[in-house]
């Protein structure tokens, strides 16, 4: 039996419980402080941004010690977005949800929250993983692959270089006639 192990598995699945618990958190905290929330496609687009980030953070493209900064710049930035747009039948105007502390308190707190649920789920992955009998079979780990290009100049110039008759040894001198 052959497994294969890749960098990050399921990382879209991951991605897409991040976003719905981000989103979620989002929406709590901003409407328990009391401001709005768009409706049906900004609010869709917003979670697309957030799937696009989250995305970066399951491939491992965001280092660990950045995660509680990354969830906190989008609470930031999902409470501008918000903020700005309008939900149906309202418009917006200068000074609409600002940062009260209630909007702080909500926002900080559905940070810290989910910061807090990521770190325990990768601990209980990491138990869970840890409890299974190790494997033993073989396992097959294959580095990533670089596309490999038949016109690129170092493919060109080995081709060019294996195709030209050697230029070593002495010189051929012609033969009396």
């Amino acid at each position: 039996m052959t497994v294969e192990i890749r960098r990050a598995p399921y990382a879209a699945w991951r991605a897409l419980a991040a976003t719905v618990l981000v989103m979620t958190g989002a929406v709590g905290a901003h409407t328990t402080a009391g401001g709005h929330v768009p409706d049906g496609a900004a609010l869709v687009a917003l979670g697309a941004l957030v799937l696009g980030g989250s995305l970066l953070v399951m491939h491992g493209l965001v280092a660990g010690r950045w995660l509680l900064p990354v969830v906190a710049l989008a609470q930031a930035g999902l409470h501008a977005a918000f903020s700005s747009v309008p939900s149906a039948g309202e418009h917006v105007h200068a000074g609409h949800d600002v940062w009260t502390w209630q909007m702080l308190l909500a926002h900080g707190g559905v940070t810290l929250l989910t910061a807090a649920i990521w770190w325990l789920a990768a601990r209980a992955a990491t138990g869970v993983l840890g409890a299974l009998p190790p494997l033993h079979h073989r396992v097959v780990v294959e580095p990533p692959r670089r596309p490999t290009d038949a016109h690129s100049p170092r493919a060109l110039a080995r081709r060019a270089h294996s195709s030209v008759a050697p230029r070593r040894g002495p010189p051929v001198l012609p033969r009396p006639a």
